[in-house]
C-alpha cells in the first residue's frame, strides 16, 4: 500500500468572517487529497480535536468543502464517540482520507494518545489511507513541532513530540508573525533532521519516498506561497528555498542536511528582514 500524506501550511477554506467571505485558498490541496484516495467521491473522516470546544463548528466548514463543493461523505470523529470503541473502529474502517483541522498541537497529540487514536492513524497510514491536515494537523504526522501549553499563561513555544511518520520538524505559517518558524532552529539544534517551514497556502505531499510541494495561486502580503528548508551542519544554521514542483521528486533529497546555496527570494528575504529573522549572517 502507498503511503500518503498532505500537510498544510495553512489558508483560508472560504469561510465566512467578520470580513467577509474569506478566499479559498486550500482548493488545490482538498482536490489533491481526494485525487489521492482513487476515488470520485470518496469517504472523509474529519478530526478537530486540535480545538475539540469548536470541532463541531469546524466539521461543517470542512463539510461544505467536502461534501457541499466535492459531494465526499464526511464524518467528524467527536471527543464525545472516542470511548466508544467500536464506533471509533467503524469511523476509521470506513474512512479513505482524514483530514486533521488546526489549532493547538499539544492538545491534539494529547487527545489522540488518550484515546490510542494515535494507533488507529498509524494503522490507516500503513493501510494507506491519506493522511491530512492543516497547520496543528499538518505538524501532527511528523517528528516534531512547536505547541504551547494551553494552560501555561507564558505561551512558550515547547518541542512537541508528534507521530513521527516522517523523520522532520514541521511548521506551517512561516509567513505569519507568530514565532513557529524562529523556534525551528532551537527545534534542530540536537537533532539530526531538517525542518520543512511552510507559508500559507502551500503544501507538503509525500507518496512513499516522493515528495513535491504544491501551492495554491494566491498572494499574501504581496509575496506568493514559499517553502524553507532549514538544518544545522557543521556547527551553522542554513535556511534554504524548497522549489514548488508540479513533479515527484526523491524524499532523500528534501531531508539531506548537505547545503545546495538555493538561498529564498528576495521578496521572502525582505518579508523575514521585517521581523528581524535571520538573513543578517
Amino acid at each position: 500500500m502507498a503511503k500518503k500524506i498532505v500537510a498544510i501550511g495553512g489558508g483560508t477554506i472560504g469561510e465566512k468572517s467578520p470580513y467577509g467571505i474569506q478566499p479559498y485558498e486550500t482548493e488545490i490541496m482538498d482536490r489533491e487529497i481526494i485525487e489521492l484516495t482513487d476515488s470520485i467521491n470518496p469517504n472523509i473522516l474529519f478530526i478537530g480535536l486540535a480545538d475539540p470546544k469548536y470541532s463541531k463548528e469546524y466539521f461543517m466548514l470542512i463539510n461544505a468543502v467536502y461534501n457541499g463543493r466535492y459531494s465526499c461523505k464526511c464524518k467528524n470523529l467527536d471527543l464525545s464517540l472516542l470511548d466508544n470503541k467500536e464506533m471509533v473502529d467503524y469511523y476509521f474502517e470506513w474512512a479513505d482520507a482524514i483530514y486533521v483541522g488546526g489549532g493547538n498541537t499539544y492538545t491534539l497529540m494529547k487527545i489522540l494518545r488518550t484515546y490510542g487514536i494515535d494507533k488507529k492513524l498509524k494503522e490507516s497510514y500503513n493501510n494507506g489511507k491519506v493522511m491530512s491536515g492543516i497547520s496543528a494537523g499538518g505538524i501532527c504526522w511528523f517528528s516534531y513541532g512547536n505547541s504551547v501549553i494551553p494552560t501555561d499563561s507564558s505561551k512558550k513555544l515547547i518541542k512537541l513530540d508528534c507521530l513521527n511518520f516522517k523523520n522532520m520538524v514541521f511548521a506551517p505559517h512561516c509567513d505569519e508573525i507568530n514565532g513557529h518558524f524562529e523556534n525551528v532552529e532551537n527545534l534542530l539544534f540536537s537533532e539530526d533532521m531538517v525542518g520543512l517551514s511552510l507559508s500559507n497556502a502551500c503544501a507538503l505531499e509525500i507518496v512513499d519516498e516522493k515528495y513535491r510541494l504544491i501551492a495554491s495561486d494566491t498572494s499574501r502580503y504581496k509575496i506568493k506561497p514559499f517553502a524553507l528548508k532549514s538544518f544545522w551542519y557543521e556547527n551553522k544554521y542554513y535556511i534554504e528555498n524548497v522549489e514548488l514542483y508540479s513533479d515527484f521528486l526523491d524524499y532523500n533529497e528534501l531531508i539531506s542536511k548537505v547545503p545546495t546555496g538555493n538561498e529564498p527570494s528576495e521578496d521572502v528575504k525582505s518579508l523575514l528582514k521585517r521581523r528581524n529573522i535571520y538573513f543578517n549572517r
